[in-house]
């Protein structure tokens, strides 16, 4: 009798098989030409890896699944079975996106860089599928945030590039013009010429203010004695 039972049973119940897959969430974002502060190590790297898994199951993504061939072919997609209490009330076929939603499992790892993304369903090789095709546009999506958020990065480089040569090309006009001025395309060597011309200018300077000096000197004993020399007249 328990074995007529447990065929029974069997013959009525479908196994169910899990594809299981592994995802690695680098902790560091490369950085393209310079570090920022959206790049380099991930401050919040929890944060950061839920925020992958709310976007490994965005309607992006399992949409671009769903638009597969390969996934379309599945019995998965296909089918439209109904719980009999839904199909009673007359409820419409849940859309396949809604069941991918509920059937697709993804948990971080703990103490990892790991995601680990599984799926049950009757038919094996329909789970393989669909598993590796959420991976597959999973890592497509990734990549393509990147290169937009590489291809910002040389966009503002390349901005900050023109600015600063039109910036040298228009110091490089100033110190033409103030060469020319100058008369010399060494400004450093004509102020070495010039301060050596102020010193010996200085001290031509001072040596005038010494005979100035001393010429003031035999003026006033000339004039002093002048008023000496001269006679008394009387009354």
């Amino acid at each position: 009798m328990a074995a007529l039972v447990i065929a029974a049973i069997w013959t009525k119940v479908a196994p169910k098989y899990r594809a299981k897959a592994e995802v690695w969430v680098r902790a560091v974002i490369p950085y393209l030409v310079f570090q920022m502060e959206d790049n380099g190590i991930i401050p919040s790297y929890d944060s950061y890896v839920n925020t992958q898994v709310s976007i490994m199951r965005s309607l992006t993504v399992l949409q671009r699944v769903l638009d597969q061939k390969d996934v379309q072919k599945t019995q998965w997609y296909k089918s439209t079975k109904q719980p009999i209490k839904e199909r009673l009330l007359g409820k419409p076929p849940v859309p396949p996106i809604e069941r991918l939603r509920d059937t697709l499992v993804i948990r971080p790892r703990y103490g990892t860089e790991i995601m680990d993304v599984s799926l049950i369903d009757t038919n094996a090789n329909d789970a393989k599928t669909i598993v590796n095709a959420v991976l597959n546009q999973y890592i497509k999506y990734a990549n393509e945030v990147s290169s937009a958020a590489k291809d910002e990065i040389y966009r503002k480089i390349t901005g900050e590039y023109q600015k600063l040569e039109k910036e040298i090309q228009g110091r490089e006009q100033i110190c033409a013009k103030l060469k020319k001025e100058l008369g010399t395309g060494d400004p450093e060597s004509l102020i070495s010429i010039l301060r050596v011309r102020l010193e010996d200018e200085k001290a031509k300077l001072k040596d005038l203010q010494a005979k100035i000096e001393i010429l003031q000197w035999e003026s006033t004993q000339a004039n002093n004695a002048d008023s000496n020399d001269v006679p008394e007249t009387s009354a």
